[in-house]
């Protein structure tokens, strides 16, 4: 499915959103929306503020802005793998207690 009908079927079609995603490398959502890195999804929300200073000075502006963008955060929450826990990151009990030491 092509950005644009994407950014329209999911309604949160923006022409600066549609212009900076495949810059992230972002040509097809549905495949590529997984990849985006927390970071560059940061930039591409500062650079559309940043872009639009102006306009957003208008509270009306800038509640629509960031209706789309949490609706894109959790679309690209949903398409982003799942991280794997770590044995070491689950928490194991004692095998003995402080004051007592093994025979």
């Amino acid at each position: 499915m092509a950005l644009k009908q994407w950014l329209q079927k999911n309604s949160v079609y923006d022409n600066d959103i549609q212009k900076l995603f495949p810059k992230y490398g972002v040509n097809d959502p549905e495949k590529d929306l997984g990849k985006l890195k927390p970071a560059q999804w940061k930039e591409i929300q500062e650079q559309i503020k940043k872009d639009r200073a102006t306009e957003l000075k208008d509270s009306a502006a800038k509640l629509r802005l960031e209706k789309k963008f949490t609706k894109i955060e959790k679309l690209w929450k949903a398409k982003r793998p799942k991280k794997k826990s770590k044995a070491s990151d689950k928490k194991l009990l004692p095998l003995f207690a402080d004051d007592t030491k093994p025979p």
